[in-house]
């Protein structure tokens, strides 16, 4: 069992590092104010697992998911690695942070471009007549980036502390999979049926 428990955190630790691995863009699911659950797809930045597990994302804080965790912050994570076919599971509370000193470091580490995604006139989900990036014309090239600045209002961090993890190992020979929660200060887990 705690080889395995290691081996979802060790996939999740390479997920927030390597751009490259298929568990860097992780499924979001909320629910929104008339009950109806919500998925989007939302690039994992840092994942640590002292004292529990904690998972932090970026996001537009104009954007609906944000109208949704207002009301219920309750969400629930997936992560799949189709090679590894591993899927890991989180469910827990997400947090927000707005323009604080913490969010200043992420938007301040962010290379320019990566700051065009929270620099949309409008807020994201709004409707338009013809398809359109929704961007300022000084987007056309690359801005300097302290032009960019406007944007950093938009710009949101997402903290989940999961409560439940659940790992699933897809395998010819036998599939495993298992689920810990997180009381008392420690993970306790048990065997399921895949």
């Amino acid at each position: 069992m705690e080889e395995f428990f290691d081996k979802m955190h060790r996939a999740l630790v390479r997920a927030a590092v390597d751009k490259h691995s298929p568990m860097r863009n992780a499924y979001l699911a909320t629910v929104d104010a008339d009950g109806q659950p919500r998925q989007r797809t939302i690039v994992l930045r840092r994942y640590r697992h002292e004292n529990g597990a904690h998972f932090t994302f970026h996001t537009d804080d104009r954007s609906d998911k944000m109208n949704d965790l207002r009301v219920n912050p309750k969400v629930s994570l997936l992560f799949w690695h189709p090679r590894q076919r591993l899927q890991i599971r989180a469910a827990g509370t997400l947090t927000w942070e707005n323009q604080t000193e913490r969010t200043r470091g992420h938007w301040d580490a962010l290379h320019v471009w990566g700051r065009k995604s929270y620099a949309t006139k409008l807020p994201p989900g709004t409707p338009l007549n013809a398809p359109s990036d929704n961007l300022p014309d000084l987007w056309r090239e690359k801005p300097p980036v302290e032009a960019t600045e406007y944007a950093y209002p938009n710009f949101t961090l997402l903290d989940v502390e999961a409560h439940e993890l659940e790992l699933l190992e897809l395998d010819r020979e036998a599939h495993r999979r298992a689920v810990w929660r997180f009381e008392e200060e420690k993970w306790r887990g048990t065997w399921i049926v895949p």
